[in-house]
């Protein structure tokens, strides 16, 4: 069995988290991290480093650095992916209070000037409205999308309030590996797309 964690810098935490209990599961796994790429970006180098097919479960980490709410890259993303037997799409964490203000302040900069600096500047909300437009466009998909909010009655602040890390990446994690099968929406997906084969072929031979 052959696991892929791949995307931006929450696989640094979350990911993390998770491969070590995917390879208690007897899989052979590997990870791809690149901090700071959009889904398109993202999308470039799974084109030129990732083989769909030799997958047996793909955890995606992407949305976060998306400069808007548009799902044509996530959309994309999945056409591409859709050889794996399982895709499972983990949607940008929410902006939390900062923990850690000297932390936040290495990480994004001076910009940060006070605990709730993501709150006040807009990307907290942001950041929901990007998670709310990826779950729809993800969810009828074949793919699972999996929203760490879920996880937690109330999310916990995390140090620079954007990166999840340690007891909080853990649970995330936990639940990740326990996530049931895929259900109905892997055979919608499966039979649009054959629909969209067989007509596009029929088209071409008239």
């Amino acid at each position: 069995m052959q696991a892929l964690v791949f995307g931006d810098s929450q696989t640094q935490g979350i990911g993390k988290a998770l491969e070590p209990l995917l390879a208690a599961k007897g899989m052979t796994v590997k990870a791809i991290r690149h901090s700071g790429k959009s889904t398109a970006k993202l999308l470039t180098i799974a084109k030129a480093l990732i083989n769909p097919s030799q997958y047996d479960v793909i955890y995606l980490f992407a949305g976060g650095n998306d400069p808007s709410v548009n799902t044509g890259p996530v959309m994309d993303m999945l056409a591409y992916l859709q050889g794996a037997k399982r895709v499972v799409w983990i949607g940008p964490p929410p902006a939390t209070e900062i923990g850690n203000l000297s932390l936040a302040r290495k990480v994004f900069g001076s910009k940060v000037k006070h605990a709730k600096y993501w709150i006040t500047s807009g990307t907290a909300a942001t950041r929901e409205a990007k998670n709310a437009a990826f779950k729809d466009a993800v969810t009828p998909t074949y793919a699972t999308y999996y929203d760490v909010r879920d996880a937690f009655a109330q999310f916990p602040p995390q140090a620079d309030g954007i990166h999840v890390k340690g007891d909080t990446a853990a649970q995330i994690a936990h639940n990740l590996v326990n996530l049931p099968a895929p259900g109905v929406s892997l055979w919608v997906w499966a039979v649009a797309a054959a629909v969209v084969v067989y007509f596009a072929r029929q088209k071409k031979r008239s």
